[in-house]
């Protein structure tokens, strides 16, 4: 005996994330309205000083930053911050956030995030509040990139997981070696 397969039309078409379930006449009848980018994620440097056992970029099956170029040049840079200036005026944002990032933004070096401050500092003009920021593994920290943060107004976090123990486990270096001493002793003689 055989079975049929009977398809019932659906009364609306079902959409996929993000629209599934959205209904954004509703939203906007509640006073909701989309608010414009003013925060921006800048991968500064393509590269990493670590070699965590989880890092899917780098450890696993993505491997595209090997095609990419090491450090943001400074056009694309300086290009980078006159757009978000054009967005932040355009918009009428009186501050934004941007947050070097990688791989390890501290292999871009201290002159290039010197150059990164600037640059953004420019283009963005006095009525326009930067708050700039970076996220490292600390393991490059040295007293020329503490004193370019400090310079520069740039706040730092740091990233670990955990205590030495936690750590150790999955954020080794290149080498193998465990990664958490090592920042610990950065922290405790920066400047």
């Amino acid at each position: 005996m055989g079975c049929a397969v009977v398809e019932t039309p659906l009364p609306h078409p079902v959409l996929e994330w993000p629209y599934g379930g959205l209904d954004l006449d509703k939203l906007r009848e509640s006073g909701w309205h989309p608010s414009p980018f003013d925060e921006f994620v800048l991968k500064i440097h393509s590269r990493c000083n670590l070699a965590c056992d989880y890092c899917y970029m780098y450890e696993l099956a993505d491997q595209s930053w090997r095609d990419q170029p090491r450090s943001m040049s400074r056009a694309v840079v300086k290009a980078t911050a006159r757009r978000v200036a054009e967005h932040a005026r355009r918009h009428k944002i009186d501050s934004v956030r941007v947050i070097l990032h990688g791989g390890e933004p501290l292999l871009a070096g201290a002159d290039l995030i010197s150059f990164l401050a600037r640059a953004f500092r420019t283009a963005l003009g006095p009525g326009i509040r930067l708050d700039l920021r970076a996220q490292t593994n600390g393991a490059l920290l040295s007293s020329a990139i503490v004193n370019i943060m400090r310079e520069s107004d740039i706040r730092v976090s740091i990233s670990l997981d955990g205590d030495r123990t936690a750590n150790d486990r999955h954020r080794r270096t290149r080498r193998g070696e465990a990664s958490y001493d090592a920042v610990d002793a950065r922290l405790g003689s920066a400047p």
